[in-house]
């Protein structure tokens, strides 16, 4: 056993940590998976008690490259922060994070509450100076093969996209053949429906009113499943707003290849997590462009209108909410100042006030009768008649 090993550690959980980067690692490369878990024997074998020892491998199929999604990662940060954990076991150290920020942050953690680190290749305090600067070093090399990893992909990538050869899920409407070719569906139902769509919004203009129309005729949209036991099957379902617009605005529906038409880029949320999001590229920033490259449904001028149509009509959309929600504002702020009326009025004649002078309204015909003086009478009824009007009858004679 590692002479860092120390009876205070194995007096706290150890923590058996399991990563991969994708879920397609996880299903086919299992000898890892089984390498990961078989670090809860090498506890036990240091000297943890088996109920000490705690596996975490909800972040199987994760990247590293930052938190997001990470919750395994975010409890084992949280338990070492507060000085429960004496290891943390894992392949390699490359599996805790690929990011700097992250993995740093751990290491000081990890110092200050003497949790060791043990991988492959040894066992860490990163208490000690020597080992703090190894597994510095070590994510400093992790991040920086990570880096070179992507950018060898992107590479290779964009050279093989250039020549129109590099195969990614294709939209609904199109398949693969045989020779690897783009060719229309098999299916003439899933042709015939993407063609309505572009006919559709020729005629009518409007992405809003081709959902209409599919709705009130009971006319489903094809989907092809990608991945999983589902691969390659097709699934009819309702139509929404958001799947008409992909298809107008898709350009491969006009023969034309594309590559790199969205841009990745990291914020912050709420949460305070780095996450990844996606915007559109101008075309003219697209990085692989083709035309002509496989059979189409329409032509490419009419992808460019039918784009430009979508994009005015998105205008308009946007427009008319504006003017609606201002028009909301005054009616809630008519609405506040009505109750506001109706506050200040039950404060200067509450309810009990009312209900007390219309009890005592029921007493004045017993008043009237009891009161023998005119003049007091004349008083009361200046009290209850604002006004007498006295017309005159023409077609009366007197």
């Amino acid at each position: 056993m590692n002479s860092k090993i120390q009876s205070h550690h194995q007096q706290k959980t150890a923590f058996v940590y399991l990563r991969q980067s994708t879920m397609h690692q996880v299903m086919h490369n299992q000898e890892s998976t089984e390498r990961q878990y078989a670090l809860s024997q090498k506890a036990i074998d240091y000297g943890w008690s088996p109920s000490l020892v705690q596996v975490l491998d909800g972040d199987l199929g994760r990247s590293g490259s930052n938190t997001a999604g990470r919750e395994d990662f975010k409890t084992l940060v949280a338990e070492v922060s507060m000085g429960k954990v004496g290891a943390i076991f894992v392949l390699e150290a490359s599996r805790l994070s690929r990011s700097s920020a992250d993995w740093n942050r751990l290491l000081e953690l990890c110092s200050l509450t003497q949790t060791l680190i043990i991988d492959q290749d040894g066992c860490y305090d990163p208490a000690q100076f020597n080992d703090q600067l190894l597994l510095g070093l070590k994510g400093t090399m992790s991040q920086a093969e990570l880096h070179l990893i992507r950018a060898r992909l992107y590479g290779a990538k964009i050279n093989k996209a250039k020549k129109g050869e590099l195969r990614f899920p294709l939209p609904v409407g199109y398949v693969h053949d045989d020779l690897g070719n783009v060719t229309f569906d098999p299916d003439a139902q899933v042709c015939h429906v993407i063609q309505m769509v572009f006919d559709l919004f020729k005629e009518k203009q409007s992405a809003y009113a081709v959902v209409q129309h599919f709705g009130q005729n009971s006319i489903k949209f094809p989907k092809r499943s990608y991945g999983g036991r589902w691969k390659g099957k097709l699934i009819w379902g309702r139509v929404t707003y958001e799947r008409v617009l992909s298809v107008l605005c898709n350009p491969f529906y006009a023969g034309v290849y594309t590559w790199g038409r969205h841009k990745s880029f990291k914020i912050i949320n709420p949460q305070g997590e780095i996450v990844t999001k996606q915007r559109l590229l101008p075309m003219e920033e697209w990085p692989v462009m083709i035309k002509d490259h496989h059979c189409k449904y329409i032509s490419f001028q009419d992808f460019e209108n039918n784009r430009q149509q979508s994009q005015t009509n998105r205008l308009v959309a946007a427009s008319l909410e504006k003017s609606w929600n201002q028009e909301l504002e005054k009616l809630a702020a008519a609405e506040k100042e009505f109750q506001d009326y109706l506050s200040k009025q039950e404060k200067e004649f509450p309810a009990a006030k009312k209900k007390e002078i219309t009890a005592l309204a029921s007493h004045i015909p017993v008043l009237w009768d009891k009161t023998t003086n005119i003049k007091d009478k004349k008083r009361i009824i200046r009290l209850l008649i604002r006004d007498i009007t006295v017309t005159r009858d023409i077609d009366k004679k007197t």
